[in-house]
């Protein structure tokens, strides 16, 4: 049986990791601005690390979007009830990821 507690504390937790990492990716990329470039290879390797910073915060805010909603269904007791048909997630599906939304049938 699932610990909705247990599950919505491990939720809170990721979500205060994520945003400590997004602000710290924030803070890289504003001094990766910052820095005097002064080379074809320092701007070339900057735009490497901008690019790198973006997939990583797309990712990250991809997973915190997904994250405050579970939250929210699990305030709203709607949590583990597919968004599609209102059945029963499987328990299993929820305790790989809390976050899933939908039940194996209508997941894509």
């Amino acid at each position: 049986m699932l610990n909705i507690s247990e599950i919505k504390n491990n939720l809170l937790k990721e979500r205060e990791e994520i945003i400590f990492i997004l602000e710290s990716l924030e803070k890289e990329m504003k001094n990766i601005k910052e820095r005097q470039e002064y080379e074809f290879s320092d701007t070339s390797e900057s735009f490497e690390e901008k690019q790198d910073i973006h997939i990583k915060k797309e990712f990250l805010e991809s997973r915190l979007n997904l994250i405050n909603k579970a939250l929210e269904r699990i305030n709203n007791n709607t949590f583990g009830l597919c968004l599609k048909c209102g059945k029963p997630i499987e328990e299993i599906r929820l305790k790989i990821d809390p976050t899933f939304e939908y039940c194996r049938e209508h997941s894509n």
